[in-house]
């Protein structure tokens, strides 16, 4: 049974052992906790660097949306999933 409290529609915090730096239109993770690097394409980059500025979750569906002109209901379930693969490697937390 699905929740109206998606993962994208709840506020999410980068953990302090994330590092992160934009590299032309990507951006390249650190986990300093594992020493693993990830690399983000131009979509995760985009929703990555949303999150980092704190936006709504709502304002980086409808980014992602007008930048890479996809339905409203896909760039939720893309976002959704995108922060779950976050939050499982620890790379995204809830905000407390």
């Amino acid at each position: 049974m699905a929740s109206d409290q998606t993962k994208s529609s709840r506020e999410k915090s980068i953990p302090p052992n994330v590092l992160s730096r934009g590299v032309a239109d990507e951006e390249v993770l650190l986990d300093l906790s594992s020493q693993i690097y990830y690399g983000l394409n131009p979509v995760g980059s985009l929703v990555w660097r949303l999150l980092k500025k704190g936006l709504p979750p709502a304002q980086i569906i409808a980014a992602v949306v007008s930048e890479f002109e996809v339905a409203p209901q896909q760039a939720r379930r893309d976002v959704d999933a995108f922060i779950e693969r976050l939050e499982s490697k620890g790379l995204l937390r809830a905000a407390r």
